[in-house]
């Protein structure tokens, strides 16, 4: 991947030095790849954004089965789409 595929720093890097919600979000949804160098690794040895990532991570997996519920009490037709792989990497950060 180019380096004009992944997300500018600024969307990447609080002024603080910790990471975005953008950048934890794209972790959590296992799009590393779209990251700079240096964000996972990050993530990895900072204990602040490593829990962040875990409840990014857990709230993306509650907004999941709220709205399957929610489709499923609606009646919908559809068939239910397929469960989202568990994000075993970034919980595993957590």
């Amino acid at each position: 991947m180019q380096d004009d595929d992944k997300l500018s720093p600024d969307l990447v890097w609080q002024p603080d030095g910790h990471l975005t919600d953008i950048a934890l979000t794209a972790l959590g949804d296992g799009e590393e790849a779209i990251l700079p160098a240096g964000a996972a690794a990050h993530v990895a040895r900072c204990l602040t954004c490593s829990s962040a990532l875990g409840r990014t991570a857990l709230l993306s997996l509650r907004a999941g089965e709220m709205l399957r519920a929610r489709a499923a009490s609606s009646g919908a037709s559809e068939p239910a789409a397929p469960r989202a792989p568990l994000p075993v990497p970034a919980i595993a950060f957590a």
